[in-house]
């Protein structure tokens, strides 16, 4: 019986969120700490102002706002990697106990989404609505994909 290799090989990722739309700009706004939280036009039910983390830039619908992000991310992943196949992505979006969340319907999402790329999702693609605190569902996920 052959031994799997428990290695997981990422040749591309890419970002867009509130403190950079690149992965470079990410990196660099966690080294110097920047949260880019600031007062926002929320109101708690007390009364008091929330404080949110924007993505800047952005200005559209929640599932237009979804896809631009999502172009944006995966563009970086893929611009250095010469695609002659379906490729299986695996998209990490805001969970779904948020509220703004909760109306989003994530096979549309998927359909508009690979209709402004330059290629096909594989069978495998998968969005897992989490956030950063599930970053580790998307790291499973792909290593179940990929055994």
């Amino acid at each position: 019986m052959q031994k799997m290799n428990d290695d997981l090989i990422v040749f591309g990722a890419g970002v867009c969120c509130a403190i950079g739309q690149t992965t470079q700009a990410v990196s660099c706004a966690l080294r110097a700490g920047i949260d880019n939280f600031m007062e926002s036009d929320f109101i708690s039910e007390n009364g008091s102002i929330i404080k949110t983390s924007k993505v800047q830039n952005i200005y559209s619908s929640e599932i237009n706002q979804l896809i631009n992000m999502s172009k944006s991310a995966i563009r970086e992943a893929i611009e250095n990697i010469n695609i002659t196949k379906d490729v299986d992505i695996i998209l990490m979006t805001p969970t779904l106990s948020r509220e703004s969340s909760s109306n989003i319907d994530y096979n549309e999402l998927f359909k508009k989404l690979q209709s402004h790329l330059s290629f096909n999702f594989g069978e495998n693609s998968k969005i897992i609505p989490g956030g950063r605190g599930d970053l580790h569902k998307g790291i499973s996920y792909a290593r179940e994909i990929l055994s």
